[in-house]
């Protein structure tokens, strides 16, 4: 019997490890963004036990298994411009200890490490081209799935009220995983002639579901990506030129007045585009709690019992669930020292981008912070934490460099 068993793992011993290895990376790109009200898996009030049961295998077990089982994590958690995301990572857990709910920085802050963990694992093992196929597929499976819920609900209007949710908590959060997705699928579309089939059919489904969630601040984060793209390929006259195009077109709106406002906004009151849909509320409220609390900050993911608070004193007119900017988020979840590790990492990583000639790789971390100028897209675990711990394993830690073992060097051959 033990024979048997050991014929079996030695024929189907790499099969059976690349599966255990996509299974939780393609399970991490599902869930992380998925609105668990539309299956019908929260409870009322507390914490949904059963949201956190189907999550736990795949956010909350990595952070606990990884370090131990692999001995290429460590190494590549210590490089930079990792390590400077490794001590942002572990000072957020920190943050229990004084956070405002010890129980919601526990769940979020282990998911959020959970995510990244095993994106960079996966890149260090397998390569960018796998972890952009593997993530890209299950991307567009969630996006058609939700664009398939959408039309039933009704969401077919490209503009106006009408927005685009698909199955994740909204507008905004689809747009960004859109984005994202875009982004991603380019990158494959780049790299592996195999993988344009799988590109072909990402890039215009994430390309028509961001265009119905009508967010405008994801297209302007899409925009920035792209013009990074142009100035790595074409140099710095082609950004230029096309900027001085787009700013003779912004002057001829200009000059049509309120006309020009109210067709951007989605409610036809113009001074919607000039308040950021109520953002320049939040932030002046930020800054104030930020300045009561500037070190240790309110702890992780506890955002929104900040901004429940607010709206109970009115202080704000609408239900925020964050400040709605990802450096301002930072600070009041991390305090001053988590911003200056999270900075100092992004800082860290742009510093290395002449080494590496991958633009589109520099162009996602761009349209994640600009994205973040009107969203905190880092508050809890996401499709956007996995896509910058990607990016930053790939500049960090070459393959070749890479110190190997035997049982994961397994999963690098076909």
């Amino acid at each position: 019997m033990i024979a048997a068993y050991r014929e079996l793992w030695t024929l189907h011993r790499a099969r059976l490890i690349a599966i255990a290895s996509v299974v939780p990376l393609a399970g991490q790109v599902f869930l992380a963004d998925l609105d668990f009200e539309t299956v019908g898996l929260v409870s009322a009030g507390g914490v949904d036990l059963a949201k956190w049961a189907v999550l736990a295998p795949f956010l909350l077990l990595p952070p606990l298994v990884l370090p131990v089982v692999s001995r290429i994590l460590p190494p590549a958690l210590a490089r930079s411009p990792q390590g400077w995301m490794t001590l942002w990572m572990g000072w957020s857990m920190v943050t229990i200890l004084w956070s405002l709910s010890p129980r919601q920085t526990m769940l979020q802050g282990l998911g959020i490490v959970g995510l990244w963990l095993t994106a960079v694992w996966f890149v260090s093992v397998f390569g960018w081209r796998r972890f952009a196929m593997v993530t890209v597929g299950t991307a567009t499976v969630f996006l058609g799935v939700g664009l398939l819920v959408d039309i039933g609900a009704g969401n077919l209007s490209l503009a106006g009220e009408q927005r685009f949710n698909g199955l994740t908590f909204g507008p905004t959060n689809l747009a960004r995983y859109s984005t994202l997705t875009l982004l991603l699928a380019a990158t494959l579309w780049r790299l592996d002639r195999r993988a344009r089939r799988l590109a072909a059919v990402a890039l215009p489904l994430s390309a028509v579901v961001l265009l119905g969630t009508n967010t405008r601040t994801a297209l302007l984060a899409l925009f920035a990506a792209w013009l990074v793209v142009l100035g790595r390929r074409r140099g710095a006259r082609a950004v230029v030129a096309v900027l001085a195009v787009c700013f003779a077109l912004g002057m001829a709106f200009v000059s049509l007045g309120g006309a020009t406002s109210q067709a951007l906004s989605r409610t036809d009151d113009p001074a919607d585009i000039g308040s950021f849909n109520g953002r320049t509320t939040i932030w002046p409220i930020a800054i104030d709690l930020i300045q009561q609390n500037p070190v240790r900050g309110y702890g992780t993911a506890t955002g929104e019992d900040l901004w429940v608070e607010a709206a109970k004193e009115g202080d704000i007119w609408w239900y925020a669930y964050n400040s709605h900017n990802i450096f301002s988020e930072l600070a009041l979840s991390h305090g001053i020292p988590g911003l200056v590790l999270f900075a100092s990492g992004l800082l860290a990583f742009f510093r290395r981008w002449r080494r590496w000639d991958l633009p589109w790789h520099d162009g996602l971390v761009v349209a994640i912070i600009v994205g973040g100028m009107t969203e905190a897209v880092i508050n809890r675990p996401s499709l956007t934490v996995i896509a910058l711990a990607a990016v930053f394993a790939q500049r960090g830690i070459p393959l070749d460099e890479a110190p190997q073992v035997e049982g994961e060097r397994q999963l690098v051959a076909d």
